[in-house]
């Protein structure tokens, strides 16, 4: 049972280690930052799904729109947000319509992924499309890892006790 909350606990703040990770990248660097990342993705998900040829250009086709989508969304989201919170003057009726944006957006994102994933499943086989879902948490992980290790020469900066980093009092272990 520790074990299962412990791995339930680690995937989860993994699921949202990446979008922390974009949000704190500016608005103008976004595209440079996710065409950086793209191409390593493409190759990753190539390899692990088996993905060659004309299957691999048609699946990245509508990947990278449902991702690009995925992201326009998130974009607006996000400057609703800032305008309602930047605006002191905001009224009510602003300040409830950018509560429903920011806590409906998981299920804007879950309809996008669902009319994308049938787009897919026309592509891959079913087996390649039920892989897709660990793959994609398979990068988000090296990533995150690649992102925490020491760059030029600079010691990885160290957790401080309590930080969902350290190894001995974690935060999240609280809330499971």
């Amino acid at each position: 049972m520790k074990f299962l909350r412990s791995a339930l606990a680690m995937t989860t703040a993994l699921l949202l280690a990446v979008p922390a990770m974009l949000a704190q990248v500016p608005d103008d660097d976004l595209d440079r930052y996710i065409n950086e990342i793209r191409p390593y993705k493409h190759d990753f998900m190539a390899r692990e799904l088996n993905l060659s040829g004309d299957t691999r250009r048609e699946f990245f086709e509508v990947y990278d729109a449902m991702e690009d989508t995925l992201i326009q969304v998130n974009a607006e989201t996000r400057a609703l947000e800032r305008s309602v919170i930047n605006n002191p003057d905001a009224t009510d009726t602003e300040i409830d319509a950018a509560i429903t944006a920011i806590y409906s957006q998981k299920a804007r994102e879950a309809r996008i992924e669902e009319e994308y994933m049938r787009l897919l499943s026309q592509i891959v086989t079913p087996r390649q499309m039920l892989r897709l879902k660990a793959t994609e948490r398979r990068f988000n992980q090296k990533l995150v890892r690649q992102h925490r290790r020491p760059h030029r020469g600079r010691p990885a900066p160290r957790p401080t006790p309590g930080s969902a980093d350290s190894t001995c009092k974690c935060k999240i272990k609280q809330y499971i």
